[in-house]
């Protein structure tokens, strides 16, 4: 097993000529990923914003500004917050799935860095399941990860309904460490997974109505399912968003009871 570098990333800033984003390091395989997930999402029916620019010297990555881009997350809002909604909110969950699946069946990067649980998810792993987080998702289908694959980087193009996927990029602080992160399938599942139990914030959580969220859980799954040819454990992906879950509240609130309190409720099964 290789051991990742601490890496993180500056915050992107959009600029007239395209959407700039700022590396601690490891800018050249970023850069790299970021080519290969624009061509599969070409070759697959979703879209990635391309490369279109490098600078070494100050760690930067200048991308495709893509315009015209409704969140995944306010869909998601609407359909279980609001009065109803007909099956094209599924439907967009459904190609959100197809699109995850293509990622982990297409993206083919030189250097691989076996992913490491941070203790925060091993520890939730475990109470979920009783086994141990490593050996469990080592029997799973492995994949080079997307590092990051929640709401805040699942996107839908305004007038063509095309799944838009951003930022394949760790998220340092309670997931992933490096950019050629491979692990198992289940670990981006999860994180979609995740958001849709209700990782959207206090206000907006009370207002969910619960029953809406498993047909888009379901659709998600689904379309995942038929592109990628394995079909998914329920179960598995539960404690694997659970242990997501966990890990981030533990990191967003610092304070234990209030992350342990928002779990309860997004996973009323102890």
């Amino acid at each position: 097993m290789t051991h990742p570098a601490h890496h993180s990333a500056v915050g992107p800033v959009r600029s007239s000529n395209g959407f700039v984003k700022r590396y601690d390091g490891l800018v050249d395989l970023e850069r790299a990923k970021a080519e290969q997930l624009s061509r599969v999402a070409a070759n697959s029916g979703f879209v990635s914003p391309a490369v279109l620019a490098v600078d070494y010297n100050v760690q930067m990555i200048t991308y495709e500004k893509l315009t015209g881009l409704t969140p995944l997350r306010s869909f998601y809002l609407a359909y279980t917050t609001g009065p109803g909604a007909g099956s094209e909110i599924p439907e967009l969950f459904e190609r959100t799935g197809r699109a995850l699946a293509s990622v982990h069946r297409e993206l083919s990067l030189t250097e691989r860095i076996d992913w490491s649980p941070p203790p925060s998810f091993s520890r939730l792993f475990r109470h979920r399941t009783g086994v141990d987080a490593v050996a469990c998702l080592a029997q799973t289908p492995q994949a080079f990860l997307h590092g990051d694959f929640g709401f805040g980087n699942v996107h839908v193009k305004d007038g063509e309904g095309k799944v838009v996927v951003l930022d394949a990029s760790p998220n340092p602080w309670y997931l992933t460490t490096h950019p050629s992160t491979w692990g198992s399938i289940y670990l981006d599942i999860g994180s979609l997974v995740a958001c849709l139990r209700g990782l959207v914030g206090i206000r907006q959580f009370t207002r969910l109505r619960r029953e809406r969220i498993s047909p888009l859980e379901r659709a998600f799954v689904a379309g995942y399912q038929a592109v990628h040819g394995d079909l998914l454990d329920s179960r598995l992906t539960d404690s694997v968003a659970y242990a997501i879950a966990g890990t981030y509240l533990q990191f967003r609130y610092r304070v234990p009871i209030i992350g342990a309190i928002g779990l309860r409720m997004m996973f009323p099964r102890s």
